[in-house]
């Protein structure tokens, strides 16, 4: 299976392609098109341009959650596509969301008003599904492990003044049945990467998780926030080893530096990083 990275906080190292705090990823398997996330705008068409990955082709859309570096080119991704199923959480819908990492409020939301617009392109799932022969939607999570320590600066409104923590119902992530094991995508892992990467295996019956791309939202301390020390990375790590032995981890986007530098050190080469216009052909 191939897939490539549309967009990613991080430059590609040779190509002139750009970056932005966003991530969109593509990949193609069983003769369909799929597209995870747009980004928080429309340079992940642009890059899919220089790329040579015509949107036009996407046969499904899924936006992992509700957040505007995920969601941000939708229009854009509209415009170049009138056929793809577009899969968004319900629990992303009738609600705004905010940023308190910087220590003020800040407005992180989708324009919900477009989804109501062409609400006939949209499937809104409220439980596992396949959405083709060995695509999987995983939208339920069970609380096996801890969320990340950054959701606790992350919140959401119903009537844009009383705010409340995001309990992250909104996320979803997709899970793809290969000859050798599954292949997890997942926009931020805002539900923690352990939780999502166990119900993705427990929805296929126990088969081993081979590979995951996505963030795993395990940032750096900034200022007055405090989340993961490097001894919680490590056990995550260890978890991670213990879970699935032979599992390859492709971060970027939400990932830190020292949870980059701590996977490195206990996983090996199994940790990848991507950029904007990685391409990834081998997760075995």
């Amino acid at each position: 299976m191939d897939i490539t990275v549309l967009i990613d906080n991080t430059e590609h190292p040779h190509l002139n392609l750009h970056s932005e705090h966003g991530l969109s990823i593509y990949f193609e398997t069983g003769g369909y098109h799929y597209l995870m996330d747009v980004g928080a705008s429309g340079r992940f068409a642009a890059n899919a341009r220089s790329l040579n990955i015509d949107i036009i082709n996407v046969d499904f859309l899924i936006l992992s959650h509700g957040h505007a570096d995920h969601t941000g080119g939708l229009e854009d991704f509209f415009r170049l596509n009138n056929k793809a199923k577009v899969y968004l959480s319900p629990n992303a819908m009738n609600k705004s969301f905010y940023s308190m990492r910087l220590g003020e409020k800040r407005e992180i939301c989708f324009n919900q008003a477009f989804v109501e617009k062409h609400r006939h392109r949209f499937i809104f799932p409220t439980e596992n599904q396949n959405i083709s022969e060995n695509v999987a939607l995983i939208c339920q999570f069970k609380p096996r492990f801890p969320m990340p320590e950054a959701n606790k600066v992350l919140f959401t409104s119903t009537d844009k003044k009383t705010l409340v923590h995001d309990d992250f119902s909104h996320e979803m992530a997709l899970a793809v049945k290969t000859e050798k094991g599954l292949i997890v995508f997942s926009g931020c892992s805002h539900n923690g990467l352990l939780n999502i990467l166990s119900a993705s295996a427990d929805y296929f019956g126990d088969l081993p998780v081979i590979g995951c791309i996505g963030g795993t939202h395990l940032i750096d301390n900034y200022h007055q926030n405090q989340f993961e020390t490097e001894a919680d990375i490590k056990t995550i790590a260890l978890e991670l080893t213990k879970f699935s032995p032979q599992l390859k981890l492709f971060t970027g986007h939400c990932t830190g530096s020292v949870a980059k530098t701590v996977f490195a050190q206990e996983l090996g080469d199994r940790v990848n990083v991507f950029y904007s216009g990685a391409f990834i052909n081998d997760t075995s």
